[in-house]
């Protein structure tokens, strides 16, 4: 069981890295705004960073969408780890 479970994990990290590390197309400025708008409507930073995590772990963006979400956040800290976690994900990294 515990091989199983080994397994399974190291599978998910794997597939994790590849989704990261092969950044084939950014997401369509309909999805971002949709999730943009969700992020903004968020009360905290602390909520708002949890789910801009979220969405840059599961989507590739453009540096300049990195940098839109990043202002939402109301200070250097949380926009530091918010871009910290999108930067692996970041389509044209040259730009960022």
């Amino acid at each position: 069981m515990k091989k199983l479970i080994l397994t399974i994990a190291v599978l998910v990290v794997t597939i994790s890295i590849g989704h990261a590390l092969h950044c084939t197309q950014p997401v369509t400025q309909l999805v971002f705004r949709q999730n943009f708008n969700h992020i903004i409507a968020m009360r905290t930073d602390q909520h708002r960073l949890e789910d801009a995590r979220a969405f840059v772990a599961a989507n590739c963006l453009l540096s300049r969408q990195v940098k839109q979400i990043a202002t939402l956040f109301h200070d250097d800290r949380t926009r530091i780890e918010f871009a910290k976690a999108a930067y692996m994900t970041t389509y044209d990294k040259r730009n960022f």
